[in-house]
């Protein structure tokens, strides 16, 4: 099991990976939007590495990096939610490697969600409304 984080001033990440012995090692701290404030794991393009996505909360949007393979993550897209974004949770609902992504926003506090299509393992995903 990895830990990451939002830094909500530092407006990064950060990924911590297991050393195997009960401690972790800083594997990478990429950058993302204005207060990254909620972080979610997934694999959303389903080349079977783990991505992250998080809630920028004065960004009004998400960032999603994809898994680079070696403890790093390149940026897919940044698209807008709405504003204040609060949290973030993904899911395969029903099995299709369609992800569903759901996002709290605080003003007025309401939840929008969205969905990505795979086109193909080396695509990015392609938001359309949930």
């Amino acid at each position: 099991m990895d830990l990451i984080s939002a830094n909500y001033n530092a407006n990064t990440l950060t990924v911590l990976t297991n050393n195997g012995s009960g401690g972790f090692g800083l594997a990478s701290s990429p950058g993302v939007g204005l207060n990254p404030i909620s972080v979610t794991a997934a694999d959303v393009n389903g080349d079977g590495k783990v991505d992250l996505i998080s809630a920028n909360a004065n960004a009004n949007s998400l960032t999603v990096l994809t898994n680079n393979g070696s403890g790093g993550f390149v940026l897919s897209s940044s698209p807008g939610v709405g504003n204040s974004p609060r949290s973030i949770a993904a899911a395969d609902v029903n099995g299709t490697a369609g992800w569903i992504w759901s996002v709290r926003t605080s003003t007025p506090a309401r939840s929008r969600c969205c969905s990505t299509r795979r086109r193909s393992p080396e695509s990015s995903p392609a938001m359309v409304p949930g």
